[in-house]
């Protein structure tokens, strides 16, 4: 039996459950915006640490999903509301952090370099990022109520959770790569307050539809 269903986690179901996670992902959405805002704003490894908390953040999606407090989000209006205004709030303060933000072209060379977050503050902002998308527990419901099989094993279900999280790492870590590399975030840089100022109106703008949607 654990045979067929570990022959079952390369078949079809996985594929369906790859395939949907991968259009999900590639769409832009608020984790695609934190972490090239904050790949842009401080550099490469910044990127790739909100990547890290963004990946991160999709182990607890899976959590609620398995142990159905995702459900439970979706059924409950009042803890649905809760969730989502949380998730915009936060949004709207990135949103806000990066209208304030000092312009690039203000700083000289050297102040750009030396410009960065800790390590623990880029993990942190695209954990919470994820973490209080609405639209992502409801997502992740869906995944593992409509496409995996309700009496597959925990067990089988968290290996479909881990490899979610390590994709979505993986793709995010390849977009901080990309506008990592010196040219791609000089070419924004130049644009300086225009870049933030963008990013900060679609940050506040993504806030927006979550609270009309």
């Amino acid at each position: 039996m654990l045979n067929l269903e570990f022959a079952n986690f390369y078949g079809t179901e996985f594929l369906t459950l790859a395939i949907a996670h991968l259009f999900a992902v590639a769409s832009p959405g608020p984790d695609f915006a934190i972490v090239t805002k904050q790949t842009v704003r401080y550099g490469k490894q910044i990127g790739k640490l909100t990547a890290l908390g963004v990946g991160c953040a999709i182990l607890l999606h899976v959590s609620y999903a398995i142990l159905g407090f995702s459900l439970v989000v979706q059924t409950n209006e009042t803890v649905y509301r809760i969730v989502q205004y949380l998730g915009a709030a936060f949004l709207i303060y990135l949103g806000i952090m990066s209208l304030r933000a000092t312009p690039v072209q203000q700083q000289t060379n050297t102040e750009i370099q030396k410009q960065t977050i800790s390590p623990q503050k880029a993990v942190s902002i695209g954990f919470l990022t994820t973490a209080l998308n609405v639209k992502a527990i409801l997502f992740f419901l869906f995944l593992f109520t409509s496409v995996v099989d309700e009496s597959r094993s925990t067990s089988i279900k968290i290996m479909y959770g881990v490899w979610l999280s390590a994709f979505t790492f993986i793709w995010f870590y390849f977009i901080a790569s990309i506008f990592g590399k010196p040219k791609v975030r000089q070419f924004f840089q130049q644009f300086g307050i225009w870049f933030d100022r963008a990013m900060g109106i679609l940050l506040i703008a993504l806030a927006i539809l979550v609270l009309i949607n």
